[in-house]
């Protein structure tokens, strides 16, 4: 996954990102950077570095509020916040759009983060069984992938 965004991102895009993340409702800034990170199936997530200040100037600004909730702080947007994103939803989705597309390295990329996160999230769950079937599922797909790859290295060799 892509972690800096100082090639990737037009200036100001962030701060459009931002308004639409919360406009389904209140996150806290790790949500906010995990839900953009979606928006880009996994191949950018902006870093806290560039998220906090954004949020600290959109509370500035008046387009969002913030809450500390329990030692943590959310974030909600405002009515003219709303009316920003609203304005600017074509520009956010064209962006996307021309950014990034579900091509099928995308689509690898997102699979590989879904099947760590699943093994990650059972592991604690599974009997030494189950933990050896699948390292064996895992291993066979990763021979097949490092396959796949040797085929296609060999196949540009030929050309």
């Amino acid at each position: 996954m892509v972690k800096s965004g100082r090639n990737f991102l037009v200036r100001g895009i962030i701060k459009l990102l931002i308004l639409d993340s919360i406009y389904e409702g209140e996150k806290h800034g790790y949500e906010i950077i995990k839900n953009i990170g979606e928006k880009f199936y996994g191949i950018y997530e902006p870093s806290p570095g560039i998220v906090y200040p954004t949020l600290q100037l959109l509370v500035d600004e008046g387009l969002i509020m913030e809450k500390n909730i329990s030692g943590k702080r959310t974030y909600s947007i405002t009515e003219n916040g709303k009316a920003i994103r609203d304005q600017s939803i074509e520009i956010v989705n064209s962006f996307l759009h021309k950014k990034i597309s579900p091509n099928e390295k995308i689509k690898i990329v997102r699979l590989t983060e879904i099947i760590r996160q699943n093994v990650y999230n059972q592991l604690p769950f599974l009997s030494d069984g189950q933990a050896r079937d699948i390292y064996k599922i895992l291993e066979k797909t990763n021979a097949d992938i490092n396959s796949a790859i040797l085929n296609v290295k060999e196949s540009k060799n030929l050309n």
